[in-house]
């Protein structure tokens, strides 16, 4: 049996899970070599931390052209675009022979004997999000899942053979340029295109076993217990817990992905919570989660948008080129002065936002008022546009990393003004 090293992808704002998740992998797998990848800018002091765990910078991963693939990407998105490029490197020139990538959040309660197993089998190893129809309708819904993707990659398990090989390859090309959160495009960064995979590649290991990847997705279908210090599904033994959409700082909320958002009910789970919430602010939670991402501002440290991210990524290679570096400022003919310029294709962006900036206090008539044969005219429709749309610009210039909350409150407020557009023009 090949010794498995370890791995996981973190920005700057997750250094106290990747701490975390290091200590839990470091109690059950004491001698295994530990792999941080950084999907983010990396000043000296910071790397200077002593770590239980070795890093790996995205320069060193041979991404084409990195600085263009890290600007059209959110840290989201780019987390979970370098995982290829990042599992490939392992192979290519650390000599991994099997590696296990989990997700920061995630906390290790036992050695992984199943996936040991299935890795001395298969070249590939994945876990599904569900592996039971779910007993009731609360939360996360199938038709979520599916949207999401059928396996969850905060868990990957890789064997080094030339079927991975050819997996990582296809993998990173499609990653390239489609990891985006794009629900209407079918896309939810690295997950969807997984779906695929046992297709493509036959030897395709699905673990099923209740107690891996335990998350609020699954909740409802594997109860949690504790006894003897050990944790359970059921009578199962339970290997992983997936924290995804945790607080630390509000631990007896199941996640900030779970609409709406559940308080726990059960002592074992309401235990396990607190448990890794003291964790977590042990190894300096609250002091890194507002580190800002390196990629999320140019070089003048003014924020990028996120709708000159979309714009720029659904520019052709060439027309990126003419850019050269996106994050650069001074140089003539940068996209930042393009962009300043009012250049887009869609219309002076930067003057769309000063618009909506100035506008987005009006318009606040309650439309319910006004007669269905009443057409209002334009100039309030701008205005109710600038009201509805300024908080969706504003949090898109604020943040550059959104949550799958607030990917789905953008969209309704969209939905919203959409319908009632719709009806200032019904005749």
């Amino acid at each position: 049996m090949a010794e498995i090293a370890y791995c996981s992808i973190v920005a700057r704002n997750y250094l106290a899970q990747s701490k975390t998740l290091a200590q839990s992998i470091r109690f059950h797998h004491p001698k295994a070599r530990i792999f941080i990848a950084l999907a983010d800018t990396a000043p000296a002091e910071f790397l200077a931390e002593p770590q239980d765990f070795e890093w790996v910078l995205l320069e060193n991963l041979g991404i084409p052209d990195l600085k263009s693939f890290c600007f059209k990407y959110t840290c989201i998105e780019l987390s979970t675009a370098i995982k290829p490029f990042f599992l490939k490197h392992l192979f290519d020139q650390k000599g991994i022979e099997q590696v296990v990538y989990l997700d920061p959040d995630i906390l290790v309660l036992r050695p992984l004997l199943p996936v040991e197993e299935a890795l001395d089998l298969a070249p590939i190893v994945l876990t599904p999000h569900l592996t039971e129809p779910l007993k009731d309708v609360a939360g996360p819904t199938e038709l979520d899942v599916l949207r999401a993707g059928v396996y969850n990659l905060g868990f990957l398990g890789l064997t080094h053979s030339e079927s991975t090989q050819h997996f990582l390859q296809w993998w990173a090309t499609k990653l390239y340029e489609g990891c985006q959160i794009d629900l209407d495009r079918g896309m939810h960064v690295d997950q969807r295109w997984i779906d695929l995979v046992p297709a493509y590649f036959p030897e395709t290991e699905i673990l099923r076993h209740p107690g891996l990847n335990i998350a609020y997705w699954n909740l409802r279908n594997r109860p949690l217990d504790q006894t003897e210090g050990k944790w359970f599904v059921g009578v199962a033994p339970a290997y992983f817990f997936h924290f995804s959409g945790f607080d630390p700082n509000q631990p007896d909320v199941i996640s900030r992905h779970f609409h709406p958002q559940e308080i726990i009910d059960t002592p074992a789970l309401r235990t396990l919570h607190n448990s890794y919430a003291e964790l977590l602010k042990a190894h300096g939670y609250n002091r890194y989660i507002t580190n800002p991402s390196g990629f999320g501002s140019f070089d003048n440290g003014e924020i990028i948008p996120r709708r000159l991210r979309l714009e720029y990524r659904e520019m052709s290679p060439s027309e990126r080129n003419r850019f050269g570096d996106p994050f650069d400022t001074e140089s003539e003919g940068s996209l930042y002065q393009w962009w300043q310029a009012g250049s887009g294709p869609n219309a002076p962006y930067s003057r769309r936002y000063t618009w909506l900036e100035n506008h987005h206090d009006l318009g606040k008539t309650d439309l319910s008022t006004h007669g269905s044969t009443i057409k209002r005219p334009l100039t309030s429709v701008k205005k109710l546009a600038a009201r509805l749309l300024w908080p969706v610009f504003y949090r898109q210039t604020q943040f550059n990393c959104l949550s799958l909350e607030e990917m789905g409150d953008l969209r309704r407020e969209i939905a919203q003004l959409k319908r009632q557009i719709r009806e200032l023009n019904q005749p």
